[in-house]
């Protein structure tokens, strides 16, 4: 892990029972325990945010910090709003409130403090909500023909855009993606180094091996400075694309497809999946191809999939209407009677 981060806080460091200190102490600790690094630029960030805060009221040490203190900064996060104006997903509060409880307990064990004052922090509880806005097959191919493979970099979006929707990967994964991942031939992908810091193999569709081929053939090879690593997935100068420029130009395709539906990459990984169980993919595979760990985590695509389950429904049933009208005696049908009147 790169410790360029630490160039703002070298007067801190001075202080070796600094907060500060003790976080670059637990960042090191954490990757010793083999943590991705991905998980450990989380950590940091969600507890730089925490120490910026206890900065700002002058608490400087680990001994300075009390539960009461914690639950301060727990209903912080609770009011916290964006630029936007937009409040922390609960999700969010919740992952910076594990990484303060994590923080506190490592102290705990190094016997930096004599009791955690983090151990009776309260989580928010979690709510397994539906993905929303989900895209069709129709509608991921109107995104898809958004790009034009004409404009500079239009190949790479293209490339982008199949490789994610074929893979169903996570934003981090693809842009961690190198040249020897990709086995053409056989047509499958290795992540490294996924969520959780775990490698998983899965399938990538022929038509997202096209593009990545025409991209890696036609395009790569003459951007600049391309040549100095193997990142598939670069920038216009050669350097390896980051996480936010993928998530800007995904939303921007998603944006001008017009289909009053916002996302970005997230949104084609959820559509992928529950495309896949839609059409009769085993909720296991699905689980493999995501790279979830738990179950639980890929059970909620077998409750988006409400469309499938209606015409299952539909032809399963014992009460449906066919049965009705041929059974019961109802006929659509208005008949008259023999003095004429209707019956």
């Amino acid at each position: 892990m790169s410790e360029v981060w630490l160039k703002p806080w070298a007067d801190c460091l001075t202080d070796p029972n600094h907060l500060i200190s003790w976080l670059k102490k637990y960042l090191f600790a954490l990757k010793l325990n083999n943590y991705s690094e991905v998980t450990l630029q989380g950590y940091r960030q969600k507890l730089l945010f925490f120490i910026r805060w206890c900065l700002d009221r002058d608490l400087a040490s680990p001994q300075a910090i009390t539960p009461p203190l914690l639950e301060r900064f727990r209903r912080t996060l609770f009011h916290h709003r964006s630029r936007q104006n937009q409040a922390l997903a609960q999700r969010t509060q919740h992952g910076y409130l594990v990484a303060l409880r994590s923080f506190f307990s490592w102290l705990t064990q190094e016997k930096v403090l004599p009791y955690n004052p983090a151990s009776a922090l309260s989580l928010p509880r979690l709510k397994y909500q539906l993905p929303k806005g989900l895209l069709s097959s129709a509608e991921v191919e109107l995104v898809i023909n958004e790009v034009d493979i004409c404009e500079p970099l239009g190949l790479r979006d293209r490339s982008l855009l199949e490789t994610l929707y074929s893979t169903g990967m996570r934003r981090m994964e693809i842009t961690q993606l190198k040249l020897n991942d990709v086995d053409m031939d056989r047509g499958m992908v290795l992540v490294q180094e996924g969520k959780g810091g775990k490698d998983r193999y899965i399938p990538i569709g022929d038509r997202a091996v096209f593009w990545l081929e025409k991209y890696l053939t036609d395009q790569r090879p003459y951007l600049k400075n391309a040549d100095q690593h193997q990142t598939i997935y670069v920038s216009c100068t050669g350097k390896p694309i980051r996480p936010g420029d993928v998530t800007r130009r995904v939303r921007k395709y998603i944006a001008a497809a017009a289909l009053g539906k916002e996302g970005s990459c997230h949104l084609l990984r959820h559509s992928m999946a529950t495309a896949m169980l839609e059409n009769g993919a085993d909720v296991r595979f699905i689980q493999e191809q995501l790279g979830h760990s738990n179950l639980n985590s890929t059970q909620i695509y077998t409750q988006v999939s409400a469309l499938k389950l209606k015409e299952v429904h539909q032809k399963t049933h014992p009460a449906r209407l066919e049965k009705v009208s041929k059974n019961s005696g109802l006929n659509h049908d208005v008949e008259e009677t023999e003095d004429g009147g209707e019956e």
